[in-house]
C-alpha cells in the first residue's frame, strides 16, 4: 500500500525525486510518451490524466524512468527539446481531445543535469467524472479513477460517487488522515478507537484496524455511513451511521 499524499503542483522550482522514490496516489513517473504505431498514445495518455481528475489531483513526471522490477524511481533521463515540445503537445491533446469534459491541467519544465524533464500538473475536477473516448476515436467513454498508485474504472453505480460535492469533501479530509493514525470514532454511543488505514473511492469503503484485546480486526465502512469527519484539538473525529461490514469475513458482524 503506498502512502496517501496530498497534490502538489509541480513548477520549475520542484526538487525532482531522487532514485528509489515511490510512486504515490498523486505522482506518475513515465520515462516517456507511451506511443502506439509510433505515434503518441492519446487515449492512454487521456487515461492517466483522467484518472487524476477524477481523484484528487496528480503530477505525471516524464523522463522519470520506473523500475519497474521494484516499483520505485530508477533513474531521471531528461529529455531534449524536440521530446519536451512533443510530450507537452500529446498531453495537451489528450486532456482536449480524448477528455470529456476536458480538466485543468499545466505543463511544466523543470532543469535536471540529464536534460529536461515535463511535469504534467493535472487539478482535481470537482462535481462531475471525467471520461475518456478510446483510441479508435469512437462514442464509447470510459471513466478511470487513481487508486492507490492504480488505474481502476468506474461502474456505473458508482458514477454518482464522483457528482455529489459534499461526498467529494468528505473523501478529501478522510484522504488528509495520516496512514494508521488513531481515529475516534462517535457513533452515539461510548467512542471507540480505530486505526486508519485507507479509503477506496473505487470500492466504496474506508478501512480501518481496531484491537481487541490480542485481536485485530479490520473494518470495513461504507462511505455513506461516514456522516461526518472532523478534527479538533489534533485529533480526528468520525461520526458514523449504525451499519458497518468487517472487511475480514471472520469478523462478518464485528463492530
Amino acid at each position: 500500500m503506498s502512502a496517501m499524499a496530498a497534490f502538489v503542483p509541480y513548477d520549475q522550482n520542484t526538487d525532482l525525486p531522487s532514485p528509489g522514490a515511490l510512486e504515490t496516489d498523486v505522482l506518475d513517473f513515465k520515462g516517456g510518451l507511451t506511443r502506439i504505431g509510433g505515434k503518441p498514445n492519446h487515449a492512454e495518455l487521456a487515461k492517466d490524466i483522467a484518472a487524476f481528475a477524477n481523484a484528487h489531483g496528480g503530477v505525471i513526471l516524464i523522463g522519470a524512468v520506473e523500475d519497474q522490477r521494484h516499483g520505485v524511481l530508477r533513474e531521471i533521463k531528461g529529455l531534449g527539446d524536440a521530446e519536451v515540445k512533443e510530450v507537452r503537445d500529446a498531453y495537451s491533446k489528450a486532456a482536449t481531445e480524448f477528455c470529456s469534459p476536458s480538466p485543468v491541467t499545466d505543463s511544466k519544465v523543470i532543469e535536471h543535469a540529464t536534460g529536461r524533464v515535463v511535469a504534467v500538473n493535472v487539478w482535481p475536477f470537482p462535481g462531475q467524472a471525467v471520461g475518456v473516448r478510446d483510441a479508435e476515436g469512437y462514442e464509447r467513454w470510459r471513466f478511470p479513477l487513481r487508486s492507490n498508485i492504480d488505474t481502476t474504472y468506474l461502474s456505473p453505480e458508482q458514477l454518482p460517487m464522483l457528482m455529489i460535492p459534499e461526498l467529494r469533501r468528505k473523501i478529501a479530509l478522510l484522504r488528509a488522515i495520516p496512514h494508521r493514525t488513531s481515529v475516534m470514532v462517535d457513533d452515539g454511543g461510548p467512542g471507540q478507537e480505530w486505526r486508519f488505514m485507507s479509503v477506496e473511492e473505487d470500492e466504496n469503503s474506508v478501512h480501518f484496524e481496531h484491537d481487541q484485546g490480542r485481536e485485530i480486526r479490520l473494518i470495513h465502512v461504507a462511505l455513506e455511513q461516514i456522516e461526518r469527519v472532523w478534527r479538533a484539538n489534533g485529533q480526528w473525529w468520525l461520526h458514523v451511521g449504525p451499519r458497518q461490514r468487517a472487511l475480514d469475513p471472520r469478523f462478518q458482524g464485528a463492530y
